[in-house]
This record gives C-alpha cells, structure tokens and sequence, in this order.
C-alpha cells in the first residue's frame, strides 16, 4: 500500500482525450496523503471519482463532477516529493485530476466548505466567484468553530 494525495485542477473546459489541453483554469482543492492505493497511479490511468466522495455523505452531498456520468477522471500529472536521506518528514506522491466545477452560487459554497471540513485546501484562481465562495465558506466555518 501506498499512500498518496489528490490534487484537482478546476477548468471551464477540461481536457475529454488524452493529448488535450484543458482550458479556463478556475482554481484547486489539494489533499496531501489523504488516501491510500494498491500503487500509485500512472499519468493517463482511470482515477475513481467515487473514492473522492465525502463520507459519510456520498452522493447525498456534494462531489467532484466527472464527464457524460463516466464514474472515473483521468490521471494527468503524478508529482513525486521524495525525501533526502535522513529527513523525518514523509515523501509524498500527489496526483493531478483535471475536472468541471460543476457548481455556482449557494451550492459553489457549499461544496467548498464541506470539502475544506474534510481536510482538503484550496488554491483560487483567477475565478472571482470560486475566490468568493471560498471566504464565504471559510467565514462560515470559522464561526462554528
């Protein structure tokens, strides 16, 4: 077993075919190490979308949305952060998804909050309503805190 972490590129268009290019980059939500695998996926193999699902929410609550209801995303990138010798912090495997937001207004918040519960941090773009949703969702849970 292998322990990896997910990172999710945000796009207006993500890429359907491998040797595309996705476009209208909107921002990322990153879970270091949240995951465990068999191995570690290769750039081009078929990511789980399920795995992705918040527990104990599942498709009750809000998910990272696939394309034409194909249940896995495509592997994109894999980034190695391996450790020099006699360092005490874990190496670290992170793969690259590339999705659709699939979310605007209240339900845009409310995914970016319950996702930030679940231990996943953000990177905003150059999208001002995903920049939005995100202080609105950190203000939320920081009153509840």
């Amino acid at each position: 077993m292998v322990t990896i972490g997910v990172r999710i590129d945000f796009y207006d268009r993500p890429a359907q075919q491998a040797g595309e290019k996705s476009q209208g980059y909107l921002g990322s939500m990153v879970n270091e190490g949240g995951f465990t695998a068999q191995t570690a996926p290769a750039v081009g193999e078929s990511f789980s979308a399920t795995s992705l699902l918040l527990q104990p929410q599942g498709l009750k609550g809000p998910y990272v949305h696939t394309s034409g209801g194909y249940p896995f995303l495509r592997v994109r990138e894999v980034e190695h952060y391996p450790k020099p010798l006699g360092d005490e912090r874990e190496a670290a495997v992170i793969v690259v998804l590339h999705a659709q937001l699939g979310y605007d207004g209240e339900r845009l918040v409310d995914f970016v909050r319950e996702y930030t519960r679940a231990g996943w941090h953000w990177m905003t773009g150059a999208n001002d309503e995903l920049t939005k949703a995100w202080s609105t969702a950190q203000a939320q849970l920081n009153a509840t805190a």
